[in-house]
């Protein structure tokens, strides 16, 4: 029987918990089976597989609670000490308990189960940049225009990108996280656990103080700390720069951070952090505003601290630990993009923003994994607007011996969309059994079955115009196989533009492109179509003219189309063979007076890879005005 039985509470801030594990550890190290531990936080999953933690209930003979508290820490007395964020956690216990604890590690404790040490929830090399904050820590805030150009600098050295952060809000905080351009973002992805996952095979970390690098730091990771000088680097820096902060026990940082403080050089942080919150105002918070706010690029407010802190000084920070040898070389720059994550680990991820693919590279070899279990929307009510009518179609073609695909594409759309409001409709071609076995359990409403490679449009062709099966539903939505729906909000968001969009006579709802046709033989195959109607063809800008000579259609891997104008406008053409369809329907459309309306930017809501050259599956051809 444990000697001490502790039932330890902290409920404050994510980052806070994760520097709370580190006392956890030492307490079972120092007290063994002398002593059995339980911890209360706001976030239970950071927990998860920590083996020096026992289950106690509140009301379990002999348990003692303890609220721990570090606030003694951030005084300025406090703060004159320069010892760590951490040792308070340690000293707080000892204080109220009368048991001391020692730092034995420089860090925190974190453990991951083996399914998430031995999977990357991201193919190849990659940094994790958090480039945003909370409205209720503006001081905390860099440049998010520079944030873009560490990005646009480090890719040039072969380095790739994930955006990441949390974005559950109430009512007095909010996240911002404006999306980089060529990242990966994967800002809401999952919940706590997920981040640290992303973190953990990572190669480094970029951010400003938060979360992120304790993690960092809990993994033994690079991490360049944009800090500025709101908290006294002591206390908050995984280095070994102040000797003792983490105390006479403790291991020295394996891996020391890269934290860029102004402490020293502004009268308003000169010996100590300001500990101040705000450089945008907030109601009844005077006192936590900032001394020096200052305003940079694109008229964003900073803190003087935060602004001082320049581009160069994060990118050579990046590229010390390269020159230093903690990392492996680069390498030659590849300027390619990560792998969506093959699958969230926690039972419920707490998925509440889009994980918005800016640029994607074509995915490795496919592994038979679960499907992300994508937490959808419980409101469906959108469904009996009568623009709607109840239910939805959609269509989804498969090719191949390609059934780890073919299952992430259904898996997603069965999660996405209640059964009962879904008419589905797939077609196969050249499938494998794997594919075909799985088909057989699911709730299809007709199975287009090919044992060769039919092409794409005589399938599509098929499927919209089956007299035995003709389509009932006011919409019908197209998946190609590498499609899956990543966005619990997915729904709410369609349904929601469509209806907003009835009356403006929108035919179709995707990622809008323009194609050029390069002569006058090219543009006649368009004008011979019998479903022409003699309207001018567009300007790269969109307005009809004497001399168009462009195409505006949807990107076809998906898109939300208007059964009826589907039925007006002969969609798709019989013409068609596998390849330019999506641009001969954007015409279809356009002759028959139909207009399209972005959906899914940067595929936010549905995710497919990049098609790179070479990296197309199954048959190709040219266009058909091409082949005149």
């Amino acid at each position: 029987m444990p000697e001490h039985l502790f039932r330890l509470k902290h409920k404050l801030a994510p980052g806070d918990t994760v520097v709370f594990t580190g006392l956890i550890r030492d307490l079972k190290r120092t007290y063994g089976d002398r002593m059995a531990i339980d911890a209360i936080s706001n976030f239970p999953d950071l927990w998860k597989h920590n083996p020096y933690l026992t289950p106690l209930r509140h009301d379990t003979p002999g348990v003692r609670e303890i609220r721990l508290d570090y606030s003694q820490g951030i005084t300025k007395p406090g703060q004159r000490e320069k010892v760590h964020f951490l040792t308070w956690f340690h000293r707080n216990f000892t204080l109220q308990t009368g048991l001391p604890v020692p730092v034995l590690e420089s860090k925190p404790d974190l453990h991951l189960s083996d399914y998430e040490k031995q999977t990357p929830p991201i193919s190849g090399r990659y940094w994790v940049i958090f480039a945003g904050g909370k409205t209720d820590v503006t001081i905390k805030h860099w440049g998010y225009s520079r944030y873009q150009e560490v990005v646009d600098r480090l890719r040039g050295y072969g380095l790739t990108f994930v955006q990441s952060g949390a974005v559950k809000a109430n009512k007095d905080v909010q996240h911002i996280h404006p999306p980089l351009r060529n990242a990966l973002n994967l800002v809401g992805w999952g919940g706590i656990r997920e981040m640290m996952w992303q973190i953990y095979h990572a190669e480094g970390v970029i951010c400003p103080i938060t979360c992120g690098m304790h993690m960092a730091a809990a993994f033994d990771k690079p991490c360049i700390v944009i800090a500025g000088g709101r908290e006294t680097p002591a206390w908050e820096a995984y280095v070994n720069s102040f000797p003792g902060s983490f105390g006479p026990d403790a291991l020295p940082v394996t891996v020391p951070h890269r934290y860029l403080h102004t402490v020293g050089l502004l009268s308003c942080c000169q010996d100590i952090g300001c500990w101040k919150s705000l450089v945008v105002p907030l109601p009844g918070k005077k006192k936590l505003l900032c001394e020096k706010p200052t305003v940079a690029e694109n008229d964003q407010p900073l803190a003087q601290c935060m602004a001082d802190i320049q581009v160069d000084h994060v990118v050579e920070a990046v590229l010390s630990y390269y020159s230093e040898g903690f990392l492996d070389p680069i390498g030659k720059p590849t300027h390619k993009y990560p792998q969506l994550p093959v699958t969230a680990p926690s039972a419920q991820p707490a998925l509440t923003a889009p994980p918005t693919i800016v640029q994607q590279s074509q995915p490795a070899a496919l592994q038979m994994l679960p499907t992300p279990a994508v937490e959808t929307h419980k409101d469906v009510t959108q469904f009996d607007h009568p623009v709607i009518g109840g239910k939805v179609t959609v269509c989804a073609l498969l090719y191949g011996e390609y059934y780890p695909l073919h299952r992430r594409c259904l898996d997603s759309i069965l999660a996405a969309i209640p059964r009962e409001r879904l008419d589905l409709r797939v077609a196969s071609n050249a499938a494998c059994m794997s594919t075909l076995s799985y088909l057989r359990d699911l709730p299809i409403t007709k199975h287009y079955q090919h044992a060769e490679n039919a092409k794409k449009y005589p399938v599509m062709r098929e499927m919209f115009h089956d007299p035995t099966l003709p389509l009932a539903t006011n919409y019908l939505l197209w998946f190609d196989d590498d499609t899956e729906i990543c966005h619990r909000d997915f729904v709410r968001q369609l349904l929601s533009l469509i209806i907003a969009n009835k009356a403006q006579q929108v035919g179709m709802f995707g990622i809008p492109l323009y194609h050029r046709l390069t002569d006058e033989a090219q543009a006649s195959w368009f004008r011979q179509a019998s479903w022409n109607r003699r309207r001018l063809l567009r300007a790269a800008q969109g307005n009809e003219a004497p001399n168009g000579d462009c195409i505006h259609f949807c990107t076809g891997w998906f898109w939300a189309a208007d059964t009826r104008a589907l039925r007006e406008c002969d969609i798709p053409d019989a013409r068609l063979n596998h390849n330019g369809g999506d641009i001969t329907i954007g015409e279809q459309l356009h002759q028959g007076g139909w207009k399209l309306a972005e959906f899914n930017k940067g595929k936010q809501f549905v995710f497919t890879p990049t098609r790179e050259k070479g990296g197309r599956r199954g048959y190709a051809e040219k266009f058909p005005w091409q082949r005149l």
